[in-house]
């Protein structure tokens, strides 16, 4: 009987076919991290000899060597950013001048992904296809994001990305497609090199001055990371700018080099931009947006006391569902439901005062419709997040959740928890209006018309005794 292709010969060592895939992806990686690690050195970027850092097969940055809190990891001469100089030097720099610096980038990256004599080729050919982003993520991981800003976030980028890219394909691509190939500059293209140079822009490098500052945009991110700093290079000044990143704590050889990607940020925005999070030091938070009633007759005097606090129209406050709602956002909203009964703290003669007024309860209907609103429009809030809060937790707990469903899940948690915290701050705060003091018994206090008790002083009878009021 012949034997089965399939199955061993006597005394020969059974294949293991299944590793070939894995060995053959680790070799691949190590070859993508040499390849990178080159590039690196010839651009500046890495030192050639004794390097403190070592880019790893996963394309993340390590210590080379043990490395002290506030050594430094990485010094990159301005040379070797990709900014406005690099694609003033590619190909698609004559053809994007007038962009934004983000968009120019993100266009020469697309290039010299098709480009293997490009100057930025091996660097682009390092990116990863499918990022953590949220805005590549499947529509089924996705759905785990139902009903959070992190969410909302990806739609509004993917509309606003289609949008650009019409735009651009109109006006630019289609007009030298030996420059700008369809295959290569299609929609779906674009919205990865847009995305892309989200991810990797970190401050103080960012808006007009944007520039990706290779080897540093492969630090991972982490709240109790370094940050990105500018200084000059050369004696007195004079070799241009550099980019540091210092180890933010002490690290052993092979310990991960980590920055904060969003200082002050929550964990929703940084997973949006960034596609990542940080586990061991969550910053959960709900952004709420405020904006004043067009509609309100009183609309003009009110935009006109929240400018002179320094806001607008509308503004945006961080809800934390271990703290209070910031004392700004609530005198926004005491500003948004003042009434007539409360209007005339909107007349000149209080200009420059009133913004101080509403630090406090102003009356017992404006603060019963503030937190009327906010302890019902919270809890509505939380109520359209994906998930439940106690299943949530134990999938957490348990540590079997993949890399981006334990993302989902994180920021959702984070978010419905600043939600509930508000909605009960509010509802609490419903339950005690009638304990508050409000802005007429506080004048009335100030001029000495009310004992400490609230009750009137024999002043404030002798004073309407005698017809003075």
């Amino acid at each position: 009987m012949r034997a089965s292709a399939r199955a061993p010969l006597p005394g020969a060592t059974p294949s293991r076919p299944r590793r070939r895939p894995a060995r053959a992806a680790t070799a691949a990686a190590a070859t993508l991290a040499d390849g990178l690690t080159a590039w690196l050195v010839a651009r500046g970027a890495l030192a050639a000899d004794k390097a403190a850092v070592v880019v790893t097969p996963q394309l993340t940055l390590a210590a080379a060597r043990a490395l002290p809190r506030g050594a430094p990891a990485l010094a990159v001469p301005e040379a070797a950013w990709i900014g406005a100089a690099a694609v003033a030097a590619s190909p698609v720099g004559p053809a994007t001048a007038g962009l934004e610096p983000w968009l120019r980038i993100a266009l020469a990256l697309l290039r010299a992904r098709v480009d293997p004599g490009d100057a930025l080729a091996p660097y682009a050919a390092s990116l990863p296809a499918d990022p953590d982003a949220p805005v590549f993520w499947s529509d089924a991981e996705l759905a785990e994001l139902a009903g959070t800003q992190v969410g909302d976030g990806v739609a509004g980028y993917r509309a606003y990305f289609a949008e650009r890219f019409a735009e651009l394909d109109a006006s630019i691509f289609s007009k030298d497609r030996a420059l700008f190939p369809e295959a290569a500059f299609s929609a779906a293209a674009f919205a990865w090199a847009a995305a892309t140079v989200r991810a990797r822009v970190h401050a103080p490098l960012d808006g007009a001055d944007a520039a990706i500052v290779p080897g540093a945009d492969l630090a991972a991110h982490a709240r109790r990371g370094g940050a990105l700093r500018l200084g000059a290079a050369g004696p007195l000044g004079t070799g241009g700018r550099v980019a540091r990143l210092e180890a933010a704590t002490d690290l052993a050889p092979g310990d991960p080099v980590t920055l904060d990607a969003g200082p002050g940020r929550s964990d929703s925005q940084v997973l949006l931009d960034y596609g990542a999070l940080d586990p061991l030091s969550p910053a959960p938070a709900y952004s709420l947006t405020l904006a004043l009633p067009p509609g309100d007759r009183f609309f003009d005097d009110k935009v006109a006391v929240a400018e002179a606090a320094g806001l607008g129209e509308s503004a945006t406050f961080s809800l934390a569902p271990d703290a209070p709602p910031p004392a700004a956002s609530l005198a926004f909203l005491r500003l948004m439901n003042l009434g007539d009964d409360d209007a005339f703290l909107l007349e000149p003669v209080f200009a420059g005062q009133v913004w101080g007024f509403l630090q406090d309860p102003v009356s017992a209907p404006n603060e019963a419709a503030v937190c009327a609103g906010m302890a019902d429009g919270c809890a509505a809030a939380a109520a359209r997040v994906a998930g439940d809060a106690v299943v949530d937790a134990a999938a957490l707990a348990g540590g079997a959740l993949a890399r981006r469903a334990a993302m989902a899940v994180r920021a959702r948690s984070g978010e419905r928890d600043a939600l509930l915290a508000a909605a009960r701050w509010f509802s609490g705060r419903r339950e005690s209006l009638a304990a508050l003091e409000y802005y007429q018994e506080r004048r009335l206090r100030s001029l000495g018309l009310l004992d400490d008790d609230g009750r009137p002083s024999a002043t404030y009878d002798d004073f309407f005794r005698d017809g003075v009021a």
